[in-house]
């Protein structure tokens, strides 16, 4: 059986899982983005990825926000890691990330 990704309960409500409302142009662009480079979260709503993405950057980068140009693996962990193992600590170490691979099997 292959690994489903869920949201985790730290990124959307109950029910705002499929929302699809965006705060602008750019962050559309982002999300059509995340889409293209991970088909593995095509059930998501868009305000879903922008909230994922958005933390993600902000506890693994340490930045804001960072423009999604190509497919990055380790953002598919972290949201394996939410789901999986609970809230990823912000500024914990990459390599726990590494660990939070159930989706690629």
């Amino acid at each position: 059986m292959s690994f489903v990704f869920l949201l985790s309960p730290h990124f959307v409500n109950q029910g705002a899982e499929k929302a699809n409302r965006l705060p602008d142009a750019d962050t559309a662009e982002d999300i059509a983005a995340l889409r293209k480079y991970h088909p593995e979260l095509a059930e998501w709503g868009d305000a879903a990825l922008d909230i994922a993405w958005g933390s993600y950057c902000q506890q693994v980068n340490m930045i804001s926000w960072e423009p999604v140009s190509e497919r990055d693996e380790d953002f598919l962990n972290f949201c394996c890691c939410e789901q999986t193992r609970g809230e990823f600590a912000w500024g914990d170490y990459r390599a726990k990330l590494c660990q939070a691979n159930e989706w690629k099997s």
